[in-house]
């Protein structure tokens, strides 16, 4: 078992290459504003996936369960460049079902190493068909959000995380029981996306994921545009940390994710661009990593192109997220997705 102190405050999802892979390639790293939780939040949640892991030893409880998870799309722009296309939309949705389902992109790619570890999910994506009203939305799974309406600020190069945080979330929320809430609009600073873990507050909880890293076409740009950005946020959702645990040869909390010191050099232990498999075999120590490291999942820093896969160990610590926090099993149930026809109204009159 891997071992690290997780720190409380760390960057996340910078999918930029140290070495470059392609000539299109950029030299400047990306990052995103993800908190990892402190090792308090850790350790009681590992104590959630024994009881997990314990439960299912029960003959009627050893098939993971299937999730669908409701989804609406905050799609907050300042000018109608920013205001991104049903189909921008829908492709992301798509990549998220594939990628869960462990059919993503390029999953093929995977090295036959690690192919047995290639988990789905169970957990799949619908867009939303209703607002909070029970109103039909005109596009199914977007809220449209122009923000001179709402008073926002002009964002210019892209708002921050505070800023979304403390003023566009919670004007915008959709209730986190019923809807899991994406936002997509102008990130500044350098940000692709970041994400809230479960147990946070309800009008916070969710994801943000910059504009033209957001799905597969449209206003999607090299090389964050196969839809991995958000692949990798939700899975923050879903209490997923980085591969790496955020430390050279640090912990992840699942067994079949080898340590790994990654190219990053700032001591992260994360991996840029599209490293050559096999990459650092036993970096960490003697039979620590015997294939290299797994630089192709979904919760390393690679370029979008480069990801393939989430594990199985992975997978538990979905699930058993999806099981343990109300505003993720709330949305399995929450009738978002359907448009349940109208119940019958009596219109009848009787003559004696």
């Amino acid at each position: 078992m891997k071992s690290v102190l997780l720190f409380t405050s760390l960057l996340c999802l910078p999918f930029l290459s140290v070495k470059i892979a392609k000539a299109e390639d950029a030299p400047i790293r990306k990052t995103c504003g993800t908190k990892a939780p402190s090792l308090e939040y850790e350790l009681k949640f590992e104590k959630k996936v024994q009881a997990f892991l314990a439960a299912r030893q029960n003959a009627n409880s050893r098939t993971e369960a299937n999730y669908t998870l409701p989804v609406i799309v905050h799609v907050v722009y300042w000018d109608p460049s920013q205001n991104i296309s049903q189909a921008q939309v829908n492709s992301q949705i798509d990549v998220l079902n594939a990628d869960y389902a462990g059919t993503g992109y390029n999953y093929n790619n995977t090295p036959t190493a690690f192919k047995p570890l290639i988990a789905n999910t169970n957990i799949t994506f619908c867009k939303a068909v209703k607002d909070l009203n029970g109103v039909v939305l005109a596009e199914p799974g977007i809220d449209r959000v122009n923000a001179s309406d709402y008073g926002f600020k002009n964002p210019g190069t892209g708002w921050s995380d505070t800023y979304i945080d403390n003023t566009i979330k919670p004007a915008t929320t959709w209730n986190s029981s019923k809807y899991l809430n994406i936002w997509v609009l102008p990130l500044g600073g350098g940000l692709l996306g970041y994400a809230t873990f479960p147990g946070g507050a309800a009008n916070l909880d969710g994801v943000v994921i910059g504009t033209t890293n957001f799905g597969t076409v449209g206003n999607v740009l090299y090389p964050y545009d196969k839809g991995r950005t958000a692949t990798h946020e939700v899975g923050h959702w879903l209490n997923l940390l980085h591969i790496s645990g955020d430390s050279e040869c640090g912990n992840d909390y699942c067994a079949d994710t080898p340590p790994q010191k990654g190219n990053a050099n700032d001591g992260s232990g994360l991996s840029y661009g599209c490293p050559t498999y096999p990459f650092q075999v036993n970096g960490c120590g003697a039979g620590k990593s015997p294939y290299g490291e797994m630089f192709m999942n979904f919760m390393d820093y690679t370029n979008d192109a480069c990801m393939t896969m989430f594990t199985i160990d992975q997978r538990t610590r979905m699930q058993t997220a999806m099981s343990s926090y109300s505003l993720r099993s709330a949305l399995a149930s929450s009738g978002t997705c359907t448009i349940a026809p109208l119940a019958p109204i009596a219109n009848f009159t009787s003559n004696v």
